[in-house]
């Protein structure tokens, strides 16, 4: 199974700084972490999005995954692409890693969703791509929503669009694109 770039680099960022992170102020120490190490910084809030402590990730700019890739050890962002054979420009390609098409599955199939830290949905298939949302743990999706997805992959973020927050009509409200699984992406379980 191939490992994602960003969930790569964060398991090495731990092994590296000795600790999980998984507070604000682990997030604190580990910014110091690398401005000693590297002489460079990253910000705390970069680093934040980076582990899918808070939204908004976005592929930043190649200082910033120079500067952690010599952090972790690498010469520069190349060379730690190389070392887990990723391709850092790459875009799309072949999934070759677990895999669930919503088409596979019966009406009424259950669907279990974590994702880092600990966030968990239980989702049940209703038809035609759309999942309720049963159970919500730790996340700002809520039981009673509903969202379309046409596949899931293990390992990859998964996009819900649209997400339909509980008691919405579908003809009357603003869908909400929402991504779930940034960080090492998500891991799911059928139940008949």
């Amino acid at each position: 199974m191939s490992i994602s770039k960003k969930a790569a680099m964060c398991s090495l960022i731990e092994k590296k700084a000795g600790f999980t992170i998984k507070s604000s102020a682990d997030f604190s120490r580990l910014a110091e972490l690398i401005a000693m190490q590297t002489k460079e910084y990253v910000s705390e809030t970069t680093l934040k999005r980076l582990f899918g402590y808070i939204e908004g990730w976005q592929n930043p700019r190649p200082g910033v995954w120079n500067i952690l890739s010599r952090f972790v050890g690498f010469t520069n962002e190349d060379a730690f692409c190389k070392a887990y054979g990723l391709d850092p420009e790459a875009i799309s390609g072949v999934v070759t890693v677990d895999s669930l098409p919503a088409s596979e599955l019966h009406d009424g199939a259950e669907v279990e969703l974590r994702w880092y830290p600990d966030r968990y949905l239980r989702t049940r298939y209703a038809k035609d791509g759309i999942f309720e949302i049963l159970e919500a743990q730790n996340t700002r999706l809520q039981a009673g929503g509903r969202f379309h997805t046409d596949c899931f992959i293990a390992g990859d973020a998964l996009l819900l669009n649209p997400y339909y927050p509980p008691n919405t009509d579908e003809t009357e409200s603003t869908p909400i694109l929402y991504e779930i699984g940034r960080t090492g992406g998500i891991e799911f379980t059928v139940e008949a």
